[in-house]
């Protein structure tokens, strides 16, 4: 099969443009690629048109009335990925005058430790928002007002708002979408960058979302829109973790920016992830290949059965009649759980009880994650994304453990039947049309577009 060469846009009027190999090595590369850094030079190879098309109207179908358009979009390998010229350009806002001026990111807990990480590498000095109360939206627009009014006013501050969140699956209100706006109003400085890679994972027991993701980017100014950066994934929308595909919405001068100092090899992704991404969100295809719109109902009624079976299981251990909290999110696909009513709500002991509990399944070849680096001691957050199967044996393993442990098991809670994980395949095969079989179909098609 031949490598598909795709057009750069060189809008510099540099001398003999090129065409560049998807997977070219960074020392062959032309040196418009390696040397131009101006804002008006574009590289198309980081996304063809038609692929950032099908993203700028899925977006504007869902959000109603959107007015994206492909100059809008920047694709990348996955939505951390496409956030990482964000993270850059906070570090070069930082700089004024020759003058190092710190940029400072925030994060709201519970949070999504990732985005720590990414901050420490680049030397981000990280702020952590934790209200008194679980998803008092009050109380964080209150916190992050003070943060904004303390913040030296050249100092660029990055509010890091994942949407649904990670791990406790939290969308945000409109109310508090608006204030939001206000304060960034009131406070130049104050970027945001909105994480919406859950934004149709909405588990319920008729598939349809119990409360919806607002687009920051859609109802804010077009003034506004230069410090807004929406990032969201095709992978974890619709279940298939291995596509590596993400996306980048922001104002357009931003946009040609970051595509311009983002390293085309370090964002690119394989050429089929594109045809994949357009095949799923297009409407510009046959009827017969577009991704059924009933694929997202049946996909969020598999994780409601999912995590109605673990919530069960959880709530059926108990000490002095206190229970696990836990509760089926809003959106995303984690089940975030409070272990600390079990040890009297002392979270140093509820930490020390997810240890040993982690310890023990770690025992039984089951790998369980604590949510201590989230931001929640004492918690656990579980991955209803596994297969139907390793849930069962997860839940019969926590159950055995906490009776080992001395808590009290009440069967008589249990109710929910998990699906088998061959009749939860078929239930949303069934509703996604040829994009069920969407690998070996993009890989057609590039032999058919390409030649083999």
């Amino acid at each position: 099969m031949q490598i598909p060469k795709l057009k750069i846009d060189n809008r510099l009027g540099s001398p003999d443009p090129q065409s560049v190999p998807l997977n070219v090595h960074p020392e062959n590369m032309p040196p418009e690629l390696l040397l131009r850094r101006e804002i008006d030079y574009v590289a198309d190879n980081i996304a063809p048109f038609s692929c950032r098309k099908a993203i700028s109207d899925a977006h504007n179908a869902l959000y109603q009335n959107g007015s994206l358009t492909p100059d809008h979009i920047m694709v990348s390998a996955g939505a951390t990925m496409a956030a990482t010229p964000v993270f850059l350009y906070m570090k070069e806002l930082s700089a004024l005058e020759g003058r190092y001026i710190g940029a400072r990111s925030i994060l709201i807990s519970p949070h999504y430790s990732l985005y720590k990480e990414a901050n420490d590498l680049l030397g981000i000095e990280t702020e952590f928002i934790k209200p008194e109360k679980a998803k008092d939206e009050r109380d964080i627009i209150a916190k992050l007002q003070k943060l904004c009014n303390d913040s030296h006013r050249n100092s660029p501050l990055l509010l890091l708002l994942v949407n649904p969140n990670n791990p406790d699956g939290h969308i945000y209100s409109k109310d508090f979408m608006y204030h939001l706006l206000k304060l960034m109003g009131n406070h130049p400085n104050l970027h945001v960058l909105h994480d919406t890679v859950y934004e149709k994972v909405t588990p319920s027991i008729d598939g349809r979302p119990r409360k919806k993701v607002l687009s920051l980017f859609k109802i804010a100014t077009e003034k506004m829109q230069k410090r807004i950066f929406e990032v969201s994934s095709l992978s974890k929308n619709i279940g298939y973790p291995g596509l590596r595909g993400g996306w980048l919405i922001s104002d357009k001068n931003n946009i040609k920016h970051f595509t311009a100092i983002f390293d085309p090899v370090f964002g690119q992704i394989p050429a089929d992830t594109y045809l994949a991404i357009e095949a799923i969100l297009s409407k510009d295809l046959p009827q017969d290949e577009q991704m059924d719109p009933a694929y997202y109902k049946n996909m969020n009624k598999v994780y409601y059965n999912k995590m109605s079976f673990l919530v069960e299981a959880l709530k059926s251990i108990s000490y002095n009649q206190k229970t696990i909290r836990c509760q089926i999110p809003d959106g995303g696909f984690y089940l975030w759980s409070d272990f600390s009513p079990l040890v009297g709500d002392n979270p140093h002991q509820a930490q020390k009880l997810v240890k040993d509990i982690i310890s023990e399944a770690k025992s039984r070849n089951i790998l369980l994650k604590d949510g201590k680096s989230a931001g929640g001691a004492g918690y656990m957050r579980f991955n209803c994304a596994a297969p139907a199967n390793e849930l069962d044996f997860i839940a019969h393993a926590l159950i055995d453990i906490s009776q080992k442990l001395g808590f009290h098991i009440d069967q008589s809670k249990r109710k929910t039947e998990l699906i088998s994980h061959a009749e939860m395949k078929n239930l949303v095969v069934r509703s996604s049309s040829k994009n069920a079989l969407m690998r070996v179909h993009m890989r057609q098609s590039i032999e058919e577009k390409f030649g083999k």
